[in-house]
């Protein structure tokens, strides 16, 4: 019974909850983008599914820097590079309000709330670490700028958790992500 009345006062304000009303056309219909970021470069697929939300399918590779655990020096840093894929839901706001104050949505220009998760492959370079997959999943927040003629600027801040299947560990560190992609479409 306590579960019960937990989850209905979780779920009960969120029907009566009155939202931002928005047309389909504040959202992008899809867009196929190139992103190079700092340690990386990403091809990704960004679909509306409703209103003010999206799925962002997305393959990349990494350039990491590690610090083996043995290393009590910290003399051992090692350099990887991994592929990884995911899929990643999110919820824009604010897009009628940018859009009634005049201010561009051009390519899903706005803030969103995110969850990414998905498969960090084994690096195809790596020393001195052991060699696995892991699953991850990224809580986050962020926003997305298209700046000139299709070129787009995105940054996102969230925690990210990862699991190794080999070591069958938990791991969890700070996600910020910066950067600078091309709307091919």
């Amino acid at each position: 019974m306590l579960r019960f009345t937990f989850l209905l006062f979780l779920v009960l304000p969120a029907l009566f909850a009155g939202a931002q009303e928005t047309s389909p056309e504040l959202l992008k219909r899809s867009q196929l983008k190139v992103n190079l970021y700092a340690v990386g470069a990403s091809f990704n697929y960004e679909h509306r599914i409703a209103k003010q939300t999206s799925i962002n399918a997305e393959a990349e590779i990494n350039h990491g820097f590690v610090l083996p655990q043995h290393s009590l020096d910290g003399k051992d840093w090692a350099h990887i590079i991994y592929p990884a894929i995911s899929l990643e839901l999110r919820q824009y706001y604010n897009l009628l309000h940018r859009k009634e104050n005049k201010r561009s949505i051009t390519d899903n220009t706005g803030g969103f709330f995110s969850v990414t998760s998905g498969l960090r492959l084994p690096p195809t370079v790596a020393r001195n670490i052991v060699r696995q997959n892991f699953f991850f999943a990224i809580p986050a927040w962020g926003m997305q700028m298209s700046v000139a003629n299709r070129t787009n600027i995105e940054g996102r801040l969230g925690y990210a958790v990862l699991y190794g299947f080999k070591t069958q560990q938990w791991h969890a560190a700070p996600n910020i992500r910066l950067s600078i992609g091309y709307v091919i479409k």
